[in-house]
């Protein structure tokens, strides 16, 4: 007697038999039972994902999603950075396979739920220090002059002190000072300065040639012992 070999049968054709298909739950008149865009077949076999569920990993991709993408679809959050796979592609539109898409040192997560600086900007305030740094050296990386003194923190020597000795106010006090000090140095090279009078010259007092006699009170030379008129001494 022989014995007729009876055939599996996949009434729907996406690669699982009816009878597994009444075991696992899926529908065997229906290719895709959760509507993922995936065969029940593939879900099974190839991707080991839930047939019977849009999102296996409920992260908010479905499953085909996940692997036109190239992210694991039974894995919520991908390239662990903190974010899910959904959130990443529908929400922050960051890649879900890089923990910090936009390269700035500071993982996705980090940025959107820590400093909430932009995760697709490697410097977010645009002030040229990348987020990272700024959170190293203490700015702020949601403004580009921390402490206010007009310089952005990119080129500030001290980014968090506004009384910084090389400050916009101290250069200006600096440039003032040295415009002052040129100005009177000027002034005083102009100025006439006003010359002295020379001194009013002594008198010359002559000295005396001729004297009096004692006796006649006749003029004679002032050297003479005696007068030449009454022949007296002096």
């Amino acid at each position: 007697m022989i014995r007729a070999v009876v055939q599996p049968i996949d009434s729907d054709g996406d690669g699982l038999y009816d009878h597994e298909e009444k075991v696992l739950g899926t529908n065997p008149l229906k290719a895709d039972t959760d509507n993922d865009g995936l065969s029940d077949g593939d879900e099974v076999h190839k991707y080991s994902t839930d047939p019977l569920k849009t999102d296996t990993d409920g992260d908010g991709l479905n499953d085909k999603d996940e692997i036109l993408k190239g992210t694991d679809p039974l894995k919520a959050d991908s390239d662990g950075d903190g974010l899910s796979d959904g959130d990443e592609v529908n929400k922050y539109k960051t890649d879900p396979l890089k923990v910090d898409t936009d390269g700035d040192g500071l993982s996705d997560a980090e940025e959107v739920t820590k400093y909430h600086t932009d995760p697709l900007k490697m410097d977010t305030d645009g002030d040229g220090s990348t987020d990272s740094q700024e959170i190293t050296k203490g700015t702020d990386p949601l403004n580009r002059d921390t402490d206010g003194d007009g310089l952005n923190d990119s080129v500030d020597p001290m980014p968090t002190n506004a009384f910084v000795p090389f400050g916009v106010l101290g250069l200006v006090i600096v440039v003032i000072v040295i415009l002052v000090v040129f100005a009177f140095r000027r002034r005083k090279k102009l100025v006439a300065v006003p010359i002295a009078p020379p001194p009013p010259a002594e008198a010359v007092t002559p000295t005396p040639t001729m004297k009096y006699c004692v006796h006649c009170r006749a003029q004679i030379p002032i050297d003479s012992v005696y007068c030449g008129n009454c022949g007296e001494k002096q």
